[in-house]
């Protein structure tokens, strides 16, 4: 009997879908604008987190991923689940880089284009939707780095 596509299986998908093609896609819009904003790629072995649980990610960027919302509909012996699975790419901006926002919106780009090309390859899994996140800041308490953070739902069915 051949596993189940379950909620487990879509984020190792969703994660091994940016872990492939990030770098790739990267390396195309750094070539493309050919100009002194540089994007840099997450490490593809320690820069994925599906929760932090208060670890510390000692790598700049990282790529956290999580269901965020999830609903179910049956009909019988079958339950729809629609599941929202957010995809957040969170930078370091300890040196207040004046070219923060493009260097972010740059990495949404990249974020939704991997999932427009690549996405219909997982199992199981063929309708989905893109929301884009805006570009946002925040601060941890007590501490004077900022981060930025910038972002994709992706909501899509499983039965």
């Amino acid at each position: 009997m051949a596993a189940a596509y379950d909620e487990e299986r879509l984020l190792t998908d969703i994660e091994n879908l940016f872990k492939n093609n990030f770098a790739t896609k990267i390396a195309a819009i750094n070539s493309e604008k050919s100009d002194s904003i540089t994007l840099v790629t997450v490490d593809s072995t320690n820069g994925y987190f599906a929760d932090m649980n208060d670890k510390s990610a000692n790598y700049n960027p990282i790529i956290l991923t999580a269901i965020t919302d999830q609903t179910s509909e049956s009909n019988g012996a079958a339950t729809l689940r629609t599941i929202t699975v957010n995809v957040a790419l969170i930078l370091s901006d300890d040196i207040g880089d004046a070219n923060i926002l493009k260097r972010m919106l740059r990495y949404g780009r990249a974020m939704r284009e991997i999932v427009e090309d690549k996405f219909f390859n997982l199992r199981s899994v063929d309708i989905f939707k893109i929301e884009s996140l805006p570009v946002l800041s925040f601060q941890k308490s007590g501490q004077s780095e900022v981060y930025k953070v910038v972002g994709i739902n992706i909501i899509t069915s499983i039965c």
